[in-house]
């Protein structure tokens, strides 16, 4: 049995033009796997919450895990987009029961514009990332994963005992 309705995703105040709202809202959004628990996740972009639905679908108990909305405007060829404040951009989310893990790097829109971001990534393209931040389903921080090397699309198993990433190898591109 399949119910599909409207959420209502909360609004940031008026200093976001309609560009930027839509950006906002162009995005993942996850279950918790026994509660009526969700994650959002911006695109790209710093703004990730938590949120349970009532029984009228409406949002409630929203947890910002980052409210860091991007200001989007067009670039010159009419085409590509850049945010205002060259936010950082790129982020990955995973949850189980227990915990949110959101992997980032400190890549932002100029970098990439500009071509900097492999090397402010050690060599490594935008999507990898050294850190992964572990969050309770209230947006509480927990703790920090730092690795030795560079992951990217991880999971982890439903007891958080383990997690599985991709890794690269810079001088053989193997994965």
């Amino acid at each position: 049995d399949t119910t599909i309705s409207w959420i209502p995703f909360p609004y940031p105040d008026d200093k976001y033009n309609d560009f930027s709202r839509t950006m906002m809202y162009y995005g993942t959004m996850n279950k918790r796997p026994q509660n009526n628990q969700y994650i959002y996740k911006m695109a790209k972009g710093r703004y990730i919450f938590t949120f349970s639905l009532n029984e009228n679908n409406q949002m409630e108990n929203i947890n910002y895990l980052f409210n860091i909305p991007p200001k989007f405007k067009l670039l010159e060829d009419g085409i590509g987009s850049v945010d205002e404040d060259d936010n950082l951009i790129r982020s990955e989310v995973y949850c189980t029961q227990n915990y949110i893990y959101v992997a980032y790097n400190d890549i932002t829109y100029l970098d990439l514009l500009t071509g900097k971001d492999t090397a402010k990534n050690d060599g490594y393209k935008s999507w990898f990332f050294k850190k992964i931040h572990v969050f309770d389903w209230n947006g509480t921080p927990i703790k920090t994963l730092l690795f030795d090397r560079y992951i990217s699309n991880f999971v982890i198993n439903e007891d958080d005992s383990y997690l599985y990433g991709n890794i690269l190898d810079l001088e053989t591109d193997e994965t």
